[in-house]
């Protein structure tokens, strides 16, 4: 089995965190793009860990997921949505930043986002719907 290991560089890494954080670009035209979604943008980007996970027994894991809490939610969710049909397709393994915080399900300090308490914690019931698909 080869594993091209080109496309684990940070070079790619911040190709990619910049075409999806949109650094140096407006979010709001960033935004209203991804929330026509773009699932195809990402299958490509993915497509190395796809292989690796058909072709071999290991299994695959995206040990970091998730979007700042300055990123408009509606964007998030759509592009958290693509990411985790493809994995999820795949069977390619994944886990947020963190669970609480600004990263988490659990008061992340948005502002755009119409939280429920939750045992003294805001929850973000989109995400975590999302999660539990």
């Amino acid at each position: 089995m080869e594993v091209k290991m080109d496309v684990l560089n940070g070079k790619n890494k911040s190709l990619l965190a910049r075409q999806l954080t949109g650094r140096g670009r407006n979010w709001r035209r960033l935004g209203s793009g991804w929330t026509k979604r773009h699932p195809e943008m990402l299958e490509k980007y993915y497509q190395p860990w796809i292989e690796l996970a058909q072709s071999s027994k290991a299994g695959v894991h995206c040990g970091e997921c998730g979007c700042y809490n300055k990123t408009p939610h509606e964007v998030f969710l759509a592009w958290f949505r693509d990411v985790h049909d493809i994995l999820a397709s795949h069977q390619i393994g994944f886990a947020v930043w963190n669970f609480i915080g600004d990263f988490g399900v659990l008061d992340s300090g948005r502002t755009d986002v119409a939280y429920e308490d939750w045992h003294g914690h805001q929850l973000d019931r989109q995400f975590l719907d999302l999660l539990r698909k």
